[in-house]
């Protein structure tokens, strides 16, 4: 089974700014909220989903509170999925609540997943399977101790829960990491990559101003801008 890619409406804004994820997200749903922000073909054959750029920012902000009260800004979160809708939001939630979000390609084995928790000091795993592997029951057999938790992303309550009150996200600076990204293995030695919020978050107005326009009755996917870096 191949999983359907997600999209993100092209916008024409190239120009780069001292900014952050977070922020450009705010700024599209105020420019265009009932804009088509998303669209993903379903998992496992589900009917197509489309978030407008208001829905895409509601439920980043949503999720961002969640993760804030599991986690503690600076904090890093590992990504171990394919490229899908539910990665796309992790980041933007991630990028909100002053996470790092360590994205690990899906092409590294589970052993040398648990190195990466290890050497990025990642407190908790967002996975999601790929029908040719089981992520989760990987992780449990390969995860560090310092691991609290791994949550399958297709699994809405676990993805969203609280664990204590939050008030209101934090500041994110242009110049805070966003993201570590651990890219498809070119040798057995784990490298990983410190990206800034200013600089991913150039590249994904850069890469929203070439993108061709999402349609939700469109099949043919194109590849979302969580993989542009």
């Amino acid at each position: 089974m191949n999983l359907p890619l997600a999209r993100l409406a092209a916008r024409n804004d190239n120009a780069a700014r001292e900014t952050t994820v977070g922020d450009i997200l705010i700024e599209w749903a105020r420019q265009t909220p009932f804009g088509v922000a998303v669209a993903d073909g379903g998992l496992g054959g589900a009917a197509p989903r489309v978030w407008t750029f208001d829905a895409m920012r509601d439920d980043a902000a949503i999720l961002a509170v969640a993760l804030l009260s599991r986690y503690d800004p600076g904090e890093r979160i590992a990504l171990w999925a394919p490229r899908c809708a539910e990665s796309m939001l992790l980041q933007f939630a991630s990028a909100l609540a002053g996470l790092v979000l360590v994205r690990i390609d899906t092409a590294w084995p589970a052993r040398a997943m648990a190195r990466i928790l290890e050497l990025s000091g990642s407190s908790g795993l967002f996975v999601m399977g790929d029908g040719h592997r089981d992520p989760l029951s990987q992780a449990a057999e390969h995860a560090p101790p310092a691991l609290r938790e791994t949550v399958d992303l297709a699994d809405r309550r676990a993805l969203f829960a609280k664990h204590r009150c939050v008030d209101g996200l934090p500041e994110v600076r242009p110049d805070d990491p966003a993201e570590i990204r651990y890219p498809a293995p070119h040798s057995e030695a784990p490298s990983g990559e410190i990206v800034l919020h200013r600089d991913l978050a150039n590249a994904l107005r850069r890469a929203q101003g070439c993108a061709p326009a999402a349609r939700a009755e469109d099949p043919s996917w194109i590849e979302p801008l969580a993989a542009t870096a």
